[in-house]
């Protein structure tokens, strides 16, 4: 195997280990937005139970009003927690995708310098081939003045 062709090989297995790493942390990050995420919901329907349970109770000036603002706090950071989520698919998406993209075109490099690599090798054979054939020539031709 020719020396470029290694390095291109090398560079290309190096890159694909920092993109599988890269992926791995998006999808990390991916986990962790929806644990919590799951963890805002679990907490808004205690709430929503606690808070049922203290308007029975007759406690508070207005415990609904209080209640219901509580659970819009709580909904909106539902909210945004879901749509970090999104945003955090859609960049694991994206990273899929450019790293499919890259391994395709590393492996496309690849082809086309093995390519040239093998035309190199045809041009110097031909070419070592021509070099011998007149050298073969200049052989006879120095054979038959000397007869």
């Amino acid at each position: 195997m020719s020396r470029g062709l290694e390095l291109v090989r090398r560079l290309a297995a190096v890159r694909e280990r920092q993109a599988r790493r890269d992926f791995a942390d998006r999808v990390a990050d991916l986990a962790r937005a929806e644990a919590a995420l799951s963890g805002l919901d679990k907490e808004r329907e205690r709430v929503r139970a606690e808070l049922s349970g203290q308007a029975r109770a007759g406690m508070g000036v207005d415990p609904m009003a209080d209640a219901y603002r509580y659970l819009d706090v709580l909904a909106r950071r539902v909210d945004d927690a879901a749509s970090g989520c999104v945003r955090q698919r859609d960049a694991l998406r994206k990273a899929e995708d450019i790293w499919v993209n890259a391994r395709h075109n590393l492996q496309g490099m690849e082809t086309v310098i093995a390519r040239r690599l093998a035309s190199l090798r045809a041009d110097r054979e031909r070419r070592g081939q021509r070099a011998l054939d007149d050298l073969h020539a200049l052989a006879r031709r120095g054979y038959m003045e000397v007869e």
